[in-house]
């Protein structure tokens, strides 16, 4: 289903921004041209930008990527500042205002605080204003973390109920074993939403260098071009990641789009109908409060199910019981959301709990049933 809202998130990465860790001006002022002439055309924008830490690094004088936590949220806080006045120039050369948004994982989780974001961003389109959105890591820590932006950018567009999210990459789309770009991918009926469908094992993904020192390895079906001349890496996330967040896109029916970042036009043309990289079709319509649970919150634990219970989620869309669970793991309280495994280990769903573990688990093999999880609080993958 294909939503008829203007509304746009567009996410530009750091293989974009920063191929080899320093600000492309040039692709500033074609992003914030390009974004302010879709405005102009009557699009809601939000723009996720990668880029703090990969200009942090330069600006802080570090001789490679960071592995320790509070060097890489130093660079994070001195590349900030330092890319945000980049936007800001360009846009305001477009007579476009910009604003800035940093969130955590925790802005989502609680969902006082992702109404709040949403709100906030609609005020800021009310006065003409398009927000970039960034992951607050200064002060993020390994259990807050997004992990990459693309899930970040899939979380704002379900959030504010996008027509369109569209990734900006290093390449043009997403490759076939020929070295064709795949014009649509469909994940109707691809379960797990967290598993690659068997459909795609030829799907191939080049790095902009395909030169001889260039190597592709082989993971869940997809290629991922190695440039190993380039020893400094400066991005995070990836091919495999925006297929992930296309999926988590397609689950609240917004179309999502691969194209070129560094092209003049992919943001034009894809506002205006047109498909200049690879277009993944939303043919799901999930609740927004569904959405929230299983994909901006943190789960806290794992509930395995077996045969039964598993055909009754998938088939019958009902609520989880208690009499179907055969093991349970994690540190939850009731209302936290958990993940449903089956018996051989695979994400089948995720949803709100109604009890604590150790609650849980004094329920575990009783043949009186629980309701454990109401239908109405679970997505099923």
């Amino acid at each position: 289903m294909h939503k008829s809202k203007k509304i746009a998130v567009i996410k530009i990465g750091s293989s974009v921004l920063a191929p080899r860790g320093r600000i492309n001006n040039s692709v500033i002022k074609n992003i914030a041209r390009q974004l302010t002439e879709a405005k102009k055309a009557g699009w809601n924008i939000c723009m996720v930008s990668s880029g703090a830490i990969a200009a942090g690094i330069k600006i802080l004088g570090f001789k490679k990527y960071p592995v320790n936590v509070s060097r890489l949220q130093a660079a994070a806080s001195a590349g900030q500042i330092f890319l945000m006045e980049k936007y800001a120039r360009s846009f305001s050369r477009c007579k476009t205002k910009i604003s800035q948004i940093l969130l955590t994982w925790d802005d989502f989780h609680w969902r006082s605080r992702y109404l709040n974001a949403k709100h906030t961003i609609q005020a800021l389109w009310q006065h003409g204003i398009i927000p970039i959105i960034n992951e607050n890591d200064t002060i993020s820590t390994e259990e807050i973390k997004f992990g990459d932006n693309d899930k970040l950018s899939a979380l704002a567009a379900g959030l504010l109920d996008a027509g369109k999210l569209i990734l900006l990459s290093d390449v043009n789309g997403i490759y076939n074993d020929k070295g064709e770009i795949i014009k649509e991918l469909d994940f109707k009926n691809v379960y797990p939403v967290r598993e690659y469908p068997a459909a795609n094992r030829e799907v191939v993904s080049y790095s902009t260098d395909t030169g001889p020192n260039t190597r592709r390895e082989f993971s869940n079906g997809i290629y991922y071009g190695k440039d190993y001349r380039n020893k400094q890496v400066y991005t995070r996330g990836g091919i495999k990641s925006k297929i992930e967040a296309a999926k988590m896109a397609a689950f609240a029916g917004i179309e999502v789009f691969i194209a070129s970042g560094n092209s003049k036009s992919a943001v034009l043309e894809i506002i205006s109908g047109k498909n200049p990289g690879t277009r993944f079709i939303a043919n799901f319509r999930i609740p927004a409060k569904k959405l929230w649970i299983a994909f901006a919150r943190r789960p806290k634990g794992e509930l395995i199910v077996d045969k039964g219970a598993e055909n009754a989620l998938v088939n019958k869309k009902s609520s989880l019981l208690s009499v179907g669970i055969k093991d349970a793991k994690g540190e939850f309280e009731a209302k936290d959301t958990v993940y449903i495994k089956n018996d051989k280990g695979e994400i089948i769903g995720a949803g709100t709990i109604k009890f604590s573990f150790p609650e849980m688990r004094n329920n575990l093999g009783r043949k009186l049933p629980k309701e454990v999880i109401h239908r109405d609080e679970m997505l099923i993958f």
